[in-house]
């Protein structure tokens, strides 16, 4: 018998590893993030799913983005709260 995998989607496993990066303080208000190429060599993905991934944090009101600077950390209000993690590798801390 198989054992039942929880398996989550690539571009969340990248949602989740840029808002630990948030919460922990490494990327503060205003830090640029790393760049969707940089992200999809990071997670072995495509540059598709981390644009993805970004895409929705942007929608999210946590990143912004910028033609031709970069996705920057946004200064969301208190009341907008940190999507709560659902995946953390040991290996982020």
């Amino acid at each position: 018998m198989k054992k039942h995998q929880n398996f989550k989607p690539n571009y969340m496993q990248i949602q989740d590893y840029i808002l630990y990066k948030i919460e922990s303080g490494e990327y503060p208000v205003g830090s640029k993030i790393p760049s969707e190429v940089e992200l999809a060599e990071m997670f072995s993905v495509s540059r598709i799913t981390a644009n993805k991934a970004i895409k929705e944090l942007s929608i999210m009101g946590i990143l912004e983005r910028t033609r031709g600077r970069g996705t920057f950390v946004k200064d969301f209000s208190e009341e907008k709260t940190i999507p709560r993690l659902s995946y953390l590798p040991s290996s982020w801390s």
